[in-house]
């Protein structure tokens, strides 16, 4: 946001998704209470990051109960989150997506391995279902919900009937999906 500010474009914010806690947090806190019995924690979102280190905490581990666990991270901003909280990420691809953490994964590394992947509640499924294939044992797990959220869309309505608005940029499958 700051980037197109700065080259002089108009930002105007319109949220499409709502972050909510997953139906139950059962699935969460029994993977995080068996952390150590995975080689690999990847993250496919910032908000999975926020809401896995909150049960996390809850649960009373640290950082410490991550040792000897890879860590991939989506993006860099996943990156960023993630190094905030003290976990350095020994994975994160060029291209910010699941294609990508699969692009930047060699089938043999991940073979007889078992990972974990903290998400939302509907998220696409090329990761784990690749990750399958490759011969990993991957639980995913309902880290949060992405839910429409409840807003008075007039205003963009209007703007978007005006033709004042030149890009529209998405964060996720969910906020596209959402949009439409």
């Amino acid at each position: 946001m700051q980037r197109i500010e700065s080259l002089g474009g108009e930002v105007v914010e319109f949220p499409t998704i709502e972050i909510r806690p997953p139906e139950s947090y059962g699935p969460l806190d029994q993977a995080i209470n068996q952390i150590g019995s995975y080689d690999w924690l990847i993250f496919t979102s910032v908000n999975g990051v926020e809401q896995f280190l909150k049960r996390f905490e809850k649960l009373a581990k640290n950082i410490a109960d991550l040792a000897g666990i890879e860590v991939g991270a989506i993006g860099p901003e996943t990156a960023k989150r993630l190094t905030a909280a003290q976990i350095q990420p020994s994975l994160v691809p060029k291209q910010y997506q699941a294609e990508g953490i699969l692009e930047a994964l060699i089938p043999e590394t991940v073979l007889g391995k078992r990972i974990l992947i903290p998400r939302a509640a509907k998220a696409r499924d090329i990761l784990p279902q690749t990750l399958r294939q490759w011969g990993a044992q991957v639980d995913v797990v309902e880290a949060y919900q992405t839910m429409l959220p409840q807003l008075d869309v007039s205003a963009l309505c209007k703007l978007l009937g005006e033709g004042t608005i030149d890009v529209i940029t998405f964060t996720s499958s969910s906020t596209a999906t959402n949009f439409a």
